[in-house]
Formats: structure tokens, C-alpha cells, sequence
């Protein structure tokens, strides 16, 4: 039955006009945000094919070499780090949970754990229901991940931000609302680049 529901999607989205899937992409941002099934990113900020490059983790934690080569192919003006309430793995690093699985535990409970332990370096009025003060941290702490390099790629990175050539913007998505709040971005937080 999944399928069915899966391939029935798939004719509606065929019934409607297509962009040309050959031309250049026009993308306007590299967004990284949870891969939680309650955030499509292509309707909370309604755009098409193209549009955007997204790149799903759970708990929004950037892929440093991923993030650099969406970057460096679409030329994207801006990188978003967008996490939510109600997070999942945000919600297990709050608890100290361990996971089953030693890759998720290093490479996702660990980075989020240590984001949460650093300390903000921003001023927040949004309300903080299902641990939204957790997942802006947490955002917060990606975004330092690119301040400060440890990878040839994340270099490239600080310095495209350095140079105005792309925005870094850390966001959060109330899925109580559905409003995406960006709250901290790399102009307010120049120091780092620096």
C-alpha cells in the first residue's frame, strides 16, 4: 500500500508542468536541515526544481564535503542551517540516550551533544516549546563548525562567507506554525570569519 501511495504521488507530480530538468539550476540557497519527515523543505519555502540544494541529516548536522561541493557547483548566495522543535536526535542528546548504532552515536549524537554544550552567542524571543532553545544550539553550533575549520572544505567555505560571496544563516522551523525564523546569521557573528 506505501507504494501505491508513493507511485500515486508520483502521477500527480507528473500531471503538472516540469522545469526543464537539463538546464543549468538556479539555485538560490544550500539548505541543511533535519532529515524529520515533517519538514519538506520544498513546501515550507514553496519553490520548485532547482531551487534550492537540501541536504537532509537527522538533527541538521552539516556534511562539511557535501555542503562545499553543493556550494561550489550552484555558486548558491546562500548556506542555511534550519533545525526545528520536536527534533528527535536533539531530543536524545538532551536525554543523554545512547543509540544502537555506533555511527549514529559519533557521527550525530556526539556533534550535537557538543553543540549543546557550547556556549550561545545569541539573544532569542522565540518561544522555547518542544526544545526549540535546544535546536537553535544546536543550529548555532553547526554554523561554528564553518567559522572554524578543521576540513579543506569547510576552509572554502569561511572563506566564501569572509568575502560576501555567500550568507551563512542559522533558522529554526516551528512545527507547531510552520514559521521559519532565522535568528542568527554570519554578519552578526563577522568575528568568526575573520
Amino acid at each position: 500500500q506505501a507504494i501505491g501511495e508513493l507511485i500515486e504521488g508520483n502521477d500527480r507530480f507528473l500531471s503538472q508542468p516540469l522545469s526543464e530538468a537539463t538546464e543549468e539550476e538556479g539555485v538560490v540557497a544550500v539548505i541543511t536541515t533535519c532529515s524529520d519527515s515533517r519538514v519538506p523543505i520544498a513546501s515550507v519555502f514553496s519553490v520548485g526544481q532547482g531551487e534550492v540544494e537540501v541536504q537532509n541529516t537527522a538533527g541538521n548536522t552539516i556534511d562539511i564535503d557535501g555542503m562545499a561541493e553543493a556550494v561550489r557547483a550552484s555558486d548558491a548566495p546562500l548556506i542555511m542551517v534550519l533545525g526545528h522543535n520536536y527534533c528527535g536526535a536533539v531530543n536524545s542528546a538532551l536525554k543523554r540516550e545512547g543509540s544502537h548504532c555506533r555511527s549514529l552515536e559519533k557521527g550525530i549524537l556526539n556533534p550535537i551533544r557538543q553543540n549543546l554544550a557550547q556556549e550561545r552567542d545569541f539573544q532569542s524571543e522565540i518561544t522555547n516549546s518542544g526544545n526549540m532553545e535546544a535546536a537553535m544550539t544546536n543550529v548555532y553550533g553547526e554554523l561554528l563548525r564553518i567559522a572554524y575549520p578543521t576540513a579543506q572544505n569547510a576552509l572554502y567555505l569561511r572563506n566564501r562567507i569572509r568575502r560576501h560571496q555567500t550568507k551563512a544563516v542559522g533558522a529554526v522551523l516551528d512545527l507547531e506554525t510552520g514559521e521559519v525564523r532565522p535568528f542568527i546569521d554570519s554578519d552578526q557573528i563577522a568575528d568568526f570569519w575573520e
